[in-house]
């Protein structure tokens, strides 16, 4: 005679009164929702330890719940080497800075020359 198998989603809801039931519905929301705003790979893990009680049928049942989400990438700062100290800064010190230039005049469009304010 075969015995049906009870399902295992029913199992499921009645672990630890449907709580883990429950916790893995909202870690595979949030799994979701970071695969899709990062593009990267994820995974959920359910993991059952069923211990057997010596002195019964009873079973002891376990669960612990890993989410390994994908994390943005930061993006990449660019910096130069400065020659003297070997710092990081922001300007390339090979070229010219523009407060160094010392512009005093702009050709207006009419022609003409006019002062650069400062």
């Amino acid at each position: 005679m075969k015995r049906e198998m009870r399902p295992f989603t029913t199992f499921l809801q009645d672990l630890q009164n449907g709580e883990i039931h429950d916790e893995l519905t909202v870690a595979l929301h949030q799994l979701v929702q970071a695969i899709d705003a990062t593009e990267k790979a994820g995974s959920l893990t359910l993991k059952l330890k069923i211990t057997p009680n010596q002195k019964s049928a009873m079973v002891f049942v376990d669960s612990d719940i890993k989410t390994n989400l994908p994390e943005m990438g930061r993006p990449s700062s660019m910096f130069y080497i400065d020659p003297n100290n070997h710092g990081l800064i922001r300007n390339d010190p090979k070229q010219m800075n523009f407060d160094d230039l010392n512009i005093k005049e702009v050709p207006a469009v009419d022609g003409e020359a006019k002062e650069l304010e400062r």
